[in-house]
């Protein structure tokens, strides 16, 4: 059962989600302080154990504010006899208006070779992310 200060996430796209806390944060996009799920003794995830480089940290995005981002490489199904690896990276967005509540946005490549450019694109598409109001403007999540 989820604690009331837990915040309930939404999921947005395909792979798995979770949710972490990191111990600080940087606040720099792409490059926050974060804690590895091995730092953490490895925990086990909802459907399974947590990749060995999964990462959660906080990162800034522009028109949002503070998010929660998840990165690692998951294994998934392409056919019923065919797996294949993905890096990951799951983007909780704080929903305005509702404080409980986040939208994950997860961004999936099969470029394993290019992983540091491959984040880097991932960081760049959800910074462009924002709610909008119904007269147009621009809405922050106060957390």
């Amino acid at each position: 059962m989820r604690s009331a200060r837990e915040p309930r996430l939404t999921p947005l796209g395909c792979g798995s989600t979770g949710a972490g806390r990191s111990t600080s944060a940087s606040g720099v996009p792409g490059k926050p302080a974060a804690t590895s799920s091995a730092d953490r003794g490895g925990g086990r995830g909802t459907y399974g154990s947590a990749p060995a480089d999964r990462v959660i940290a906080y990162a800034g995005v522009p028109n949002v504010g503070r998010v929660a981002r998840i990165t690692g490489t998951e294994e998934t199904a392409l056919t019923a006899d065919i797996n294949v690896k993905l890096l990951t990276l799951h983007t909780m967005m704080p929903v305005p208006g509702a404080p409980r509540d986040s939208l994950v946005v997860t961004c999936a490549s099969p470029n394993l070779p290019l992983k540091d450019e491959t984040y880097d694109l991932f960081d760049a598409i959800t910074s462009t992310f924002r709610f909008v109001s119904a007269q147009g403007t621009t809405v922050r999540a106060v957390r």
